[in-house]
């Protein structure tokens, strides 16, 4: 049996990196579909007109000027349709996706860096850009070139700046984390592959993108009295009921299959246990956000891929059946995704579904209520 599982593993080794990305890539298209953060089309308005007064005069709604970057560049670009939107933000989807396969590919050798991108597919960060095309995808992509540019500080700062003005609050826990970590680390004489003179240049860069975004609203006069402290605040009860009722599918469906790889992280002799602490201290924080699996991906990416995805010390630890096995779990286990504690499955039945609406109109069929599947609203 065990040397059944092994050829799995050397199937997948023995794969040139077109292949073994296409064949990753059709098992990611069937597990998780692609589809759009249901925030995208107000995103858009702000985009195409940041006084919108109708946003404006929400308060629930003006956490979303935050996300700035990513609107302003589609403004410069004279992006204005939904279509064209939800492909600008796609593009860094795939641009997150591939810049990690090539510092996995640049870092490692041959073997571990299918064991790296293995692990990295496992963990829902490295998807959650698909599931949801938005903010998220050029947060990430910005965070991603700032550990390939990892040797250059000031590159660092500004790509910290950048994150900043896309998405403060994920890149300050996230970089925040990785700066406690490598502390503790450089303290300990402890090796990780960010160290700590990157985690305080990303640190310093993202607290200067969000100065740098508070004195440009200001100075626009942009009218902004709520963010998502405020939003958070005002509906927490709801946040902790919520995790209350749904705590385990929460918990679980944070990294789903990833608990494993972290179980055996934890297993190894040469374990990092403040690297645990701070990754299970982060835990806390997903029971103030309806968004739990999306969050905790993003403000863990840096710690996880500094101590696991790119750590070699680990990668070698991996026995071949183990990745094979993992590999396995992954393909078994639905992969879904929390939102409000409910899991919401894969979108590739949504994709072949809106695909076939949008040349037969074979759905929406008032008269079949199982017809009207849509998650969000359609992109016609």
């Amino acid at each position: 049996m065990k040397e059944k599982i092994i050829k799995i593993e050397n199937f997948i080794i023995s794969l040139d990196k077109k292949k073994l990305i296409s064949f990753f890539y059709l098992i990611v298209i069937i597990k998780i579909g692609i589809w759009y953060h249901p925030a995208l089309w107000k995103l858009l308005e702000i985009s195409i007109n940041p006084f919108n007064e109708k946003l404006l005069n929400d308060p629930y709604s003006h956490y979303l000027f935050y996300n700035f970057l990513g609107g302003y560049l589609a403004g410069i670009l004279n992006i204005s349709t939904k279509l064209t939107f939800f492909l600008f933000h796609l593009f860094f989807s795939l641009s997150f996706n591939l810049v990690f396969f090539y510092l996995a590919f640049t870092k490692l050798s041959r073997k571990l860096a299918v064991y790296s991108i293995t692990l990295f597919l496992v963990f829902p960060v490295s998807t959650i850009v698909l599931f949801w095309v938005g903010y998220d995808s050029l947060t990430l992509t910005i965070l991603i070139l700032s550990v390939l540019f990892k040797s250059y500080s000031i590159l660092v700062i500004i790509f910290g700046i950048l994150a900043g003005l896309q998405h403060f609050e994920i890149s300050f826990v996230s970089s925040m984390s990785l700066f406690f970590l490598n502390f503790y680390n450089h303290l300990k004489n402890e090796k990780s592959f960010l160290d700590l003179r990157y985690a305080i240049c990303l640190l310093l860069g993202t607290i200067l993108g969000k100065i740098i975004l508070e004195y440009h609203f200001l100075n626009m006069g942009l009218n902004l009295n709520t963010g998502r402290g405020w939003y958070t605040f005002n509906i927490i009860n709801h946040f902790l009921y919520n995790s209350f009722f749904n705590f385990y599918t929460i918990i679980w469906f944070s990294y789903s299959v990833g608990w494993i790889v972290i179980l055996k992280y934890f297993l190894i002799k040469s374990k990092n246990y403040f690297f645990i602490l701070i990754l299970f201290g982060n835990l806390f924080i997903i029971l103030l956000v309806d968004d739990q699996t999306r969050v905790y991906s993003c403000i863990t990416f840096l710690i996880l891929l500094s101590q696991v995805f790119l750590n070699e010390k680990f990668l070698k630890e991996i026995k071949n059946y183990e990745i094979a096995l993992i590999f396995i779990l992954w393909l078994a286990i639905p992969y879904s995704f929390i939102w409000q504690g409910v899991l919401r499955t894969s979108m590739f039945a949504y994709d072949l579904a809106y695909l076939l609406n949008y040349f037969f109109d074979l759905f929406n069929d008032e008269s079949i209520k199982s017809s009207i599947i849509w998650p969000f609203k359609t992109l016609r």
